[in-house]
């Protein structure tokens, strides 16, 4: 009852009116009831809103029920309470800090849950059924319908007829039987509840032979599908709330209609990832450079970007959008009237209220943030690309002036910022000058800005010369370093576990944005392989084979690729996205050629080996030149600026 009011009170009385009627003899009532003004002691009420605090009081009076919480548990008011009908079930009732402003309330009663059976369904048996008796039956039914017909009787009656007709033949010729289900648990389905009587016939079997080997065995298999069941139940449901979310599914259905989101920001979005931002923006990169200019890049950090974010602005932003009514009002209840504390061992901060921030690990806490950084790329003439909270500003430097343009753009992210509440960590902003000619030194809040050779960004390494040596490099040490830690801690487990670890820790780690850096370099390709091929000995627990096709032989085994033909895989995979436009602001000027099976030839086919000059000219050559044999594909130059889409 967070708002005291006569409404609440009624609704409290009708509950526990069903509650009585229903013959429930114990009837415990919790919760948080913001009546702080109450004397359980005498049963009286005070303050400013005594005649609804007291209403509470006698209700309590008279459904029978006694308060029996009587330590504080917000700001020293008793604000969460406990009533119970039979005072003699409470054994203890205590506090302890809780996650939110208000203490924990844990009582101990000495009562047991009531388990409402299931009600038996009947269950009819065909395959005993009088077949020529009902045959009969029925042919007298519909006689009997067709004259109520004729007498003018209404469609009701006439379905009444048929039905209690059916129904009494079916009880007379028809043997059946009661069923009690004793699995109610929800993730128990048809599948789970053979596997049950299975266990149940084993069980007995075993009793009779004394023999309990296939018992036992199916015993284990029978918790494992059932845990199984369970999980997949659980996060089924729980996806399902994700996805149900009416507000939040309103408020992107509204962005994405009317174009109000900027496509520069990938992150939080359907149809866009990290894949799709580092491609784009390694293009803009590689386009430039292969003209041979420089391009000056700022890697900018926002600091606390989700906790700083002004109620009041972002609501301001939110009703620009388009935003307005019973959603804008939601969302201003969502955001405002929070307060937070600090508890360390036990001991309790005071409260605080929280005036700025989207709440984190909620559903809409990240659609609020895109909303609120959404105009940034507005306010500056260079080149913008956001991924949640990071943040990159470049630019082609072509002269001074160019340089000169840059640092009033970073200029216009400071004033942007300061207007909208949010801050730079200019401490943590950094320059990266790709192909660099001519020297210029940034600032950002009057900090003079770190100039470095290689800074990470989205889980990979950018060098100023666009080259992926130092990633490689980077990604192998960590490979191997987590293949040790593998090969020290699991060393008894199963073979399947340890391929899963391998798969998931090791292998992970080696191809996360493997579309953008392919290595195209021998040196390179078999760094990764070695790492691959230990982790093979490590699976298979094989150290010391060392025979011409051992590591072939564990790889089909195994039934895996080399990282080479994943790698190919993995750029196929991005080819489809892009020509099903699953692949979001990806454009391709190729069309497929399905009513051709010949090769045709075109500038970007991979003949004698890699060359980069013809590779980074756009978004698909990057990605095809790499390494791919786009002649295979059978695609041609076509001049629509539309994406891939068969003839």
């Amino acid at each position: 009852m967070p708002h005291r009011d006569q409404k609440h009170l009624n609704e409290l009385q009708k509950s526990l009116e069903k509650a009585r009627t229903n013959g429930n003899t114990n009837v415990i009532l919790t919760g948080d009831f913001n009546c702080p003004d109450i004397i359980w002691d005498t049963a009286t009420a005070h303050g400013p809103d005594r005649e609804i605090q007291q209403g509470l009081v006698e209700i309590a009076e008279t459904y029978n029920l006694t308060q029996i919480h009587t330590i504080p548990t917000r700001e020293g008011n008793i604000l969460d309470l406990v009533f119970v009908t039979n005072p003699t079930l409470v054994k203890s009732s205590n506090n302890v800090p809780g996650i939110s402003d208000h203490d924990i309330i844990i009582t101990d009663l000495e009562t047991k849950v009531h388990h409402q059976k299931s009600l038996p369904r009947k269950c009819y048996i065909y395959k005993k059924a009088k077949w020529d008796q009902i045959t009969t039956d029925l042919k007298h039914t519909l006689e009997e319908v067709k004259e109520k017909h004729h007498q003018g009787a209404e469609v009701h009656q006439l379905w009444d007829t048929f039905k209690s007709q059916l129904q009494k033949t079916m009880n007379t010729n028809i043997s059946n039987k009661e069923i009690r289900s004793r699995n109610n648990i929800p993730w128990i389905k048809h599948k789970q509840r053979k596997m049950l009587k299975k266990k149940q016939r084993l069980y007995k079997q075993a009793r009779k032979t004394n023999i309990w080997s296939n018992y036992r065995y199916f015993q284990k298999e029978c918790k494992k599908q059932l845990r199984k069941a369970e999980y997949e139940y659980v996060n089924q449901n729980i996806f399902e709330g994700l996805n149900n979310n009416d507000t939040c599914r309103h408020i992107l259905k509204h962005l994405e209609k009317n174009k109000i989101l900027t496509n520069l920001n990938h992150g939080f979005r359907s149809g866009y990832s990290c894949e799709t931002q580092l491609i784009t923006t390694i293009n803009d990169f590689l386009q430039e450079h292969d003209k041979g200019h420089q391009i000056d890049v700022g890697i900018l950090d926002f600091s606390k970007a989700f906790d700083t974010v002004p109620h009041n602005k972002l609501l301001h932003k939110l009703d620009q959008y388009g935003i307005k009514g019973n959603s804008h009002k939601w969302l201003k209840n969502f955001l405002t009237a929070r307060s937070m504390r600090t508890i360390v061992e036990g001991e309790s901060s005071g409260e605080t209220t929280v005036d700025s921030g989207v709440p984190q690990g909620t559903v809409l806490g990240p659609i609020l943030f895109l909303c609120h950084i959404n105009d940034l790329p507005d306010s500056v003439t260079s080149s913008v690309r956001l991924f949640a909270d990071d943040c990159l500003l470049y630019r082609t430097i072509k002269n001074s002036q160019d340089q000169q343009k840059l640092q009033t753009d970073l200029e216009q992210l400071e004033i942007w910022a300061d207007k909208w509440g949010m801050r730079f960590n200019a401490k943590k902003c950094y320059v990266l000058s790709i192909n660099k000619k001519a020297d210029k030194f940034y600032t950002l809040n009057k900090h003079i800005l770190q100039e470095v050779q290689v800074n990470p960004y989205l889980g990979l390494q950018i060098s100023n010369d666009l080259k992926w040596s130092f990633h490689i490099n980077n990604i192998s040490k960590k490979a191997n370093a987590t293949l040790g830690f593998l090969r020290r801690n699991l060393r008894n487990v199963p073979e399947a576990c340890r391929k899963v670890a391998y798969i998931s820790l090791v292998r992970s780690t080696m191809e996360y944005g493997a579309t953008i850096w392919n290595p195209y370099m021998k040196g390179d390709i078999d760094k990764l392989e070695r790492i691959q091929n230990r982790g093979l000995r490590f699976i298979k627990k094989n150290y010391r084979s060392r025979e011409t096709g051992s590591i072939t032989n564990m790889r089909r085994q195994l039934e895996m690729e080399t990282l080479e033909e994943r790698r190919h895989s993995l750029r196929l995979i991005l080819i489809y996205k892009v020509v099903e436009e699953l692949a979001r602001k990806m454009r391709c000027k190729y069309q497929f050629d399905d009513e051709s099976n010949e090769f045709i030839p075109h500038p970007f086919q991979q003949k004698t080996g890699y060359n980069p000059s013809l590779a980074n000219v756009a978004i698909e050559d990057y990605i095809f030149a790499t390494k791919i044999e786009i002649g295979k594909l059978n695609i041609k130059k076509s001049n629509q600026k539309c994406p891939l889409k068969k003839k």
